[in-house]
């Protein structure tokens, strides 16, 4: 990705109180995955801007454990999730990256935690004693986000 691109983070759930989707030259959405559904605030934000999401260069982050190779309970697959997303919210992404998530076991209320626990138990992964663990590829999510402008940019670039 060029050098001086401004960018502008902001959470889904304070979207509506700021700049309109169509005030920006591409948006990346980034969703959390929990039990094979977005996080409503996601849904929500993709609801209301459809039509300037569809308009502009689009790209979804999934964030998910199932992404870092932790089996989604119902067995869905991760395209199966998006799909979802793209029937409920009537969005096309042009772009789609996986991301592994993150346990943040210390931010867990008592029955979280202990689902989450017997969960990486089952899926033998090692949590360290901090008992959060960070399973981002983030090398691959730059790499994802840089390409992604590129492109956007190159298909904007006059001929």
């Amino acid at each position: 990705m060029a050098p001086g691109r401004e960018v502008t983070i902001t959470h889904a759930k304070a979207a509506a109180a700021g700049s309109p989707v169509s005030d920006f030259e591409l948006v990346v959405v980034v969703g959390s995955l929990h039990w094979s559904r977005y996080q409503s605030s996601v849904v929500a934000f993709v609801q209301t801007n459809r039509e300037a999401l569809n308009a502009a260069p689009t790209a979804l982050v999934s964030v998910s454990l199932a992404a870092a190779g932790v089996p989604q309970p119902d067995g869905l697959s991760l395209d199966a999730c998006v799909d979802g997303l793209r029937e409920e919210t009537l969005w096309a992404p042009d772009a789609v990256h996986h991301c592994g998530g993150r346990i943040r076991h210390t931010g867990y209320d008592y029955f979280r935690g202990l689902a989450v626990t017997l969960l990486s138990e089952k899926n033998a992964i090692a949590l360290p004693p901090s008992r959060d663990l960070d399973l981002a590829d983030y090398a691959a999510l730059r790499r994802f986000v840089g390409d992604f402008a590129d492109a956007a940019a190159a298909r904007a670039a006059p001929v």
